[in-house]
């Protein structure tokens, strides 16, 4: 079901997509990743706001995909406090969150 936005959010994200316009015409050009943005943009636009929330911590500390999902699926409810002894420690202690290891 669909959600009404307010006059307050409908003016908050008008001035999130100008400032994104701004940016990327920018003469310079836009210093981060374009792709990465675009992409992010459409999974918002179709309300999938989660996918990228790990993708700092896959970049910065060599975690795969793959092997974020392992972590998820074995660490259950300690999952967030493996992340954060991951992001914390590096991922020279990554093997102790990973199946089989």
């Amino acid at each position: 079901m669909a959600n009404v936005v307010g006059a307050g959010e409908r003016d908050k994200l008008t001035g999130l997509l100008l400032e994104y316009f701004r940016q990327v015409r920018q003469k310079g050009g836009y210093p981060f990743d374009a792709g990465k943005l675009a992409d992010y943009l459409k999974e918002g636009i179709e309300g999938r706001f989660w996918s990228g929330l790990f993708d700092d911590v896959i970049c910065r500390h060599g975690i795969t995909r793959k092997q974020l999902y392992e972590i998820i699926c074995l660490n259950g409810s300690a999952f967030f406090d493996a992340m954060s002894r991951i992001v914390s420690n590096g991922p020279e202690n990554l093997n102790q969150f990973l199946r089989g290891k």
